[in-house]
């Protein structure tokens, strides 16, 4: 039998205490790693015990090339398999990564491939694009992560989430606050809502000036905007302790208080957050500034550089640019950075919303990321030279009942594949005359390096093998999905197997593009 061209990866897993605990949640079922009778797979976590421990919340796993946190590669030994960090890999064998290049300096792939659970709030985050100031604990640690691309944040629902993200419209804010007493009351509020007021209002004159004399679209107010956005979050995130406790209390109490689902919304979310994270300006901040959605498995959405946002339940796949220098500000323990967070706040893109897909094939759905892309173009705070490159990701579905297949076609390019629900096969072959073609099972938790210049064929098992979903995510997003309706007694969210019935769902990442396969 011909030895394989693509090397089995171990992930890192990642303990969270937004995470999932038990067995119950996607990146522990993932982590055990079933891989294959026939695979060189090995799990992503060695313990049995540690995966089914009820106290132990698995938050995140990821594949990449980040120093701090490889993924292992296996390769064949006399003694059987081994593991090496990925990079290493590349760096001794670079006819891997392919003639194009696209691995930045150290030779680290250009993006970093995770899978979340959450069964409680993520942290509320951002992070730069290329003309942004760098976060503070990246500056003393300068190396090719530290780099700030304006590439999008891929996310697609695997399970049902619940996430914000994003400002919401500066009228809509507004008038949020002015629904809300207690923390229109907060300091310095008051005056930053004024001045969010006046500067929305010039923004839409110089618009409609613009319109009028046919000059186009115009940004003379987007600036002041943006400002008056972080002297806001600001505000709120730097609050006394004292008066925004006081005040949340006040808010969590009336709302309580308050006929089931006839608070306002935000309301509703700002009281749910702080009943998990009492004391915490980032429960006011995500609930009275973003935007909150749903997504059911397949939504995609594409996360920009200076847009917030945290996932409240769920379990997705992001594929995010390389550089780790995102700021944190709330809503878990983790390090917090209140002054970069505001810093590198930006407006949301107009209109911003699901990532359309196209059918390119049967049984596939390509999302592109390039029209986003495009429309924060204009944005004058956007502008600069992309310091660590540019990568445009596209996000494709494939939905493989049993026996159906696809072909992932040679790229000149290195690629990551992840099988996350049901059986099936993966076939690959060089691109090159007389290669042989070889032939893995598949099961969930397989994750392959495939080099540049291999094609692979994703076969779905004939004989149906669905996968359930895990209760204990379903019903926080459930409950996530209550709170946003105002339906607190309501039917739970529905909740779909990972795939249709009897999938085959992988993930599959190509240099500077993305393809979810499922």
């Amino acid at each position: 039998m011909a030895e394989p061209l693509s090397r089995a990866l171990r992930a890192s897993v990642h303990v969270t205490e937004f995470g999932v605990k038990g067995d119950a949640g996607l990146v522990a079922q993932l982590a055990r790693g079933e891989g294959g009778a026939d695979s060189d797979h090995l799990p992503h976590v060695d313990s049995e015990v540690l995966l089914t421990d009820p106290a132990v919340p698995f938050g995140e796993l990821r594949l990449g090339t980040h120093p701090r946190d490889p993924a292992l590669v296996t390769v064949p030994s006399p003694a059987g398999p081994v593991s090496t960090p990925l990079i290493d890999l590349l760096k001794h064998q670079p006819h891997l990564a392919g003639s194009r290049r696209v691995l930045p300096p150290g030779d680290a792939l250009p993006f970093v491939l995770k899978v979340l659970s959450a069964a409680r709030p993520t942290p509320l985050r951002v992070r730069p694009g290329s003309a942004s100031p760098r976060a503070a604990h990246v500056r003393a640690h300068l190396d090719p992560y530290a780099l700030p691309t304006d590439d999008l944040e891929l996310v697609v629902a695997v399970e049902p989430c619940v996430l914000l993200r994003g400002f919401a419209p500066a009228a809509v804010i507004c008038a949020r606050f002015g629904e809300s007493a207690e923390v229109f009351a907060l300091p310095g509020c008051a005056e930053r809502l004024a001045a969010l007021d006046a500067a929305a209002t010039a923004e839409a004159d110089t618009a409609a000036a613009a319109a009028a004399a046919h000059r186009g679209p115009a940004r003379g107010g987007a600036a002041d905007v943006v400002e008056a956005l972080r002297d806001l979050s600001r505000a709120i995130l730097t609050a006394p302790a004292a008066a925004l406790e006081a005040a949340l209390m006040q808010l969590s109490a009336r709302v309580a208080a308050t006929a089931d689902g006839m608070a306002p919304r935000h309301e509703r979310i700002c009281a749910a957050l702080h009943a998990l994270h009492s004391g915490d300006g980032a429960c006011v901040a995500a609930a009275f500034l973003l935007r909150a959605e749903e997504l059911v498995p397949g939504d995609a959405v594409g996360i920009s550089p200076g847009e917030p946002w945290c996932l409240l339940a769920g379990s997705a796949l992001c594929c995010a640019p390389r550089c780790d220098d995102e700021a944190r500000a709330g809503l878990t323990d983790q390090s917090r950075d209140i002054a970069t967070f505001c810093a590198l706040l930006r407006a949301s893109p107009p209109g911003a919303a699901l990532l359309a897909p196209a059918r390119v094939a049967p049984h596939m759905l390509v999302f592109s990321s390039r029209a986003r892309a495009r429309a924060d173009a204009g944005d004058s705070s956007s502008a600069g030279t992309r310091a660590g490159g540019s990568t445009q990701c596209s996000l494709s579905r494939c939905a493989l009942p049993p026996g159906a297949e696809c072909v992932l076609p040679a790229v000149d390019a290195p690629a990551l594949v992840l099988v996350v629900s049901g059986s099936g096969a993966i076939d690959e072959c060089a691109h090159a005359p007389f290669s042989p073609r070889v032939h893995r099972t598949a099961a969930p938790g397989l994750a392959l390096f495939v080099p540049a210049g291999t094609d692979v064929r994703l076969a779905a098992s004939a004989a149906a093998r669905t996968c359930a979903a895990p209760a204990e995510t379903a019903s926080d997003a459930s409950t996530w999905a209550r709170i946003l309706r105002g339906d607190a007694a309501g039917a739970a969210v529905a909740h779909a197997p990972l795939g249709p019935s009897g999938s085959f769902l992988a993930f599959h990442a190509v240099g500077d593009v993305l393809s979810v396969w499922s």
